[in-house]
């Protein structure tokens, strides 16, 4: 019952993560900066095989990144599952998924920054984690 993220071990995320995903949450909102174009791009490249250019995922294997409640959810949670990754069952909008997730810890702060404020941006959510 549930979701299992792999490796998830509370531990600190970099300071730097934080301001860079402020930051490019702030930029994205009023214009396309070259970091929302990066994270586009960054999207294009990781993303969209599964989640699609729509970001409404595959009904039943990969759910969607807009419009869910675990991008509208806790920042720390979506970036702890872009970096670790995530396998097993979840239900995302109401829909169960069973699928695996790969970790992206290959991407650097300001990567996963980016691409993060391309679809947190689009989903009209902005928020600012607390420390």
């Amino acid at each position: 019952m549930g979701y299992k993220l792999m490796l998830v071990v509370p531990g600190k995320l970099s300071v730097s993560t934080w301001t860079a995903l402020i930051v490019l949450l702030g930029l994205g909102a009023c214009q396309e900066s070259q970091q929302a174009r990066s994270g586009s791009n960054i999207y294009d490249r990781f993303c969209v095989t599964c989640h699609q250019a729509d970001g409404m995922g595959i009904p039943g294997a990969f759910p969607p990144v807009y419009e869910s409640e675990w991008v509208n959810g806790d920042v720390g949670r979506l970036i702890r599952l872009v970096l670790n990754g995530m396998q097993g069952p979840m239900t995302v909008n109401g829909e169960r998924y069973n699928n695996v997730m790969t970790p992206h810890d290959f991407l650097d702060d300001a990567q996963i920054a980016a691409v993060l404020s391309t679809f947190v941006v689009r989903s009209g959510t902005v928020r600012v984690p607390s420390f």
